[in-house]
């Protein structure tokens, strides 16, 4: 049962926030992210490419999904009322590198790669740790 929930978990994760898809919208390939994660995607991208399989993609994607949506939001408000949250190493879909970063500006988990990079070389970074704890106290999140 633990496992399925797990399996579930995973199933419904964005692999450019890592978090459950809010607003999900699912691309002509299949893959599926939030709305807003994919948009500041192909704006630091400058191409309209999948963050996953690189195949392009049109300016008429991506289709948002409300069944998709209503399904992670009824698993979010499970997990907050006290389900275990699983915990799993999280890989860049760039650099397929481990995150460990937190860049302040976009908002987003990075590897080491993309902080040197062009995308976010000048921006504020914290290790992911110090980042929750100080998002916590400003009630981000």
């Amino acid at each position: 049962m633990e496992s399925d929930a797990c399996f579930l978990e995973q199933s419904l994760t964005c692999t450019i926030c890592n978090g459950i898809f809010t607003d999900p919208v699912v691309i002509k390939c299949s893959h599926s992210f939030c709305q807003d994660c994919l948009r500041r995607y192909w704006k630091n991208l400058g191409k309209l490419l999948c963050p996953i399989c690189k195949k392009e993609c049109s300016s008429e994607e991506p289709t948002l999904s409300l069944a998709f949506k209503n399904l992670c939001e009824s698993v979010r408000t499970r997990r907050y009322e006290g389900q275990p949250v699983v915990q799993q190493e999280l890989h860049c879909p760039l650099h397929d590198e481990k995150v460990k970063l937190f860049c302040l500006e976009d908002k987003q988990l990075i590897c080491v790669i993309c902080h040197t990079s062009k995308m976010h070389k000048k921006h504020t970074c914290s290790p992911i740790e110090e980042a929750v704890e100080d998002l916590k106290v400003i009630k981000i999140i």
